[in-house]
């Protein structure tokens, strides 16, 4: 009964970790590059060829130097008895562009879809609480209603969760033989064919300065 207001707290504080501006080589890591250095592991799946594209997306986004909180989710909110917002678990904390935390939130609210169960697992909410959590949250962090924009951010997180769900295929054990072709294959249709577009959104993308 509480999600709008919520949602808006939990916006602001992000905003306020990302106005945090972080010095290279110092001690948070650089998000894009170790993610590139995790595309490179993906050599038993993925040609050559797929995985440079996979680069050419992430290096299309704008250069960042924002401390990211790295796990963004509900389940890393606390509120206190003073009705204060507080947040834990940064031990995945690095720096780049606020785009690769606002694209691993929706990541991890749109798996509810295919995996109901993780609404209560990683949200402790159920599955349209985490929906409207997310659509509050992204109105409030970017401090607009407009559904152009705001659907161009959605539609670049879609295809930013295609990337993390390529980097699965080495860190989920579990998945059989069958569900890694699968996923193999929706990677390259949702995301590798589709490169030109993919690269010139993710070229695109504007965030607040403040």
């Amino acid at each position: 009964d509480r999600i709008e207001s919520f949602a808006s707290r939990f916006a602001d504080i992000l905003r306020m970790i990302h106005h945090v501006k972080v010095k290279p080589n110092g001690a948070f890591p650089d998000c894009k590059a170790t993610f590139k250095a995790n595309l490179d592991t993906l050599g038993a799946f993925f040609s050559k060829y797929d995985i440079k594209v996979m680069k050419d997306i992430l290096d299309a986004l704008p250069s960042g130097s924002s401390l990211l909180h790295g796990d963004w989710h509900a389940q890393n909110a606390m509120i206190n008895e003073q009705d204060e917002l507080k947040i834990i678990d940064t031990d995945d904390s690095t720096f780049s562009h606020p785009f690769l935390d606002i694209g691993s939130f929706q990541m991890v609210v749109y798996t509810v879809d295919t995996h109901p169960e993780n609404a209560m697992l990683i949200h402790k909410m159920d599955p349209e609480e985490v929906k409207k959590l997310w659509t509050c949250f992204l109105s409030a962090y970017f401090h607009t209603d407009s559904k152009e924009y705001l659907d161009n951010i959605q539609q670049a997180c879609y295809y930013f969760g295609q990337l993390r769900m390529a980097q699965m295929l080495n860190n989920n054990v579990s998945l059989k033989p069958f569900e890694q072709k699968l996923l193999v294959w929706l990677v390259r249709f949702n995301l590798i064919f589709k490169k030109k577009k993919v690269i010139k959104l993710f070229s695109s993308l504007k965030f607040p300065k403040n």
